[in-house]
């Protein structure tokens, strides 16, 4: 399985989840679409996208919503570790019981393989 999240970062909350059992550009556009959703920002905010080069984040598909959503998308350069900080610390800061049962019920609604990847 895997993990996609959007993160506020100035509220340091998820406020976006997508997991699928494949890596593709589906899982990080579902994501954006139910932070999108949630959050209802003013398309006046400029907001900021970032994220590592991952082709996800790169496809014209997930570029198209960035635009839609008038969302600037954001990428730091080849090689940087530290990409994926933010979302690595709010997802290993949540309880473990209830990071466990989100996965829990999503593997089995998948019906996917025991791997979860963040």
């Amino acid at each position: 399985m895997f993990l996609a999240v959007v993160i506020d970062l100035f509220s340091r909350r998820v406020v976006g989840w997508s997991m699928q059992p494949d890596m593709r550009r589906n899982l990080v556009i579902d994501a954006l679409e139910m932070a999108w959703f949630h959050r209802r920002p003013d398309r006046n905010n400029k907001l900021i996208f970032h994220s590592d080069r991952g082709s996800q984040y790169a496809s014209d598909d997930f570029n198209k919503v960035l635009k839609e959503y008038a969302i600037t998308p954001s990428m730091s350069g080849n090689g940087n570790c530290w990409d994926n900080a933010c979302s690595e610390t709010a997802i290993f800061a949540q309880p473990l019981e209830k990071v466990k049962l989100a996965l829990c019920l999503e593997s089995r609604r998948h019906n996917a393989g025991s791997g979860v990847y963040f």
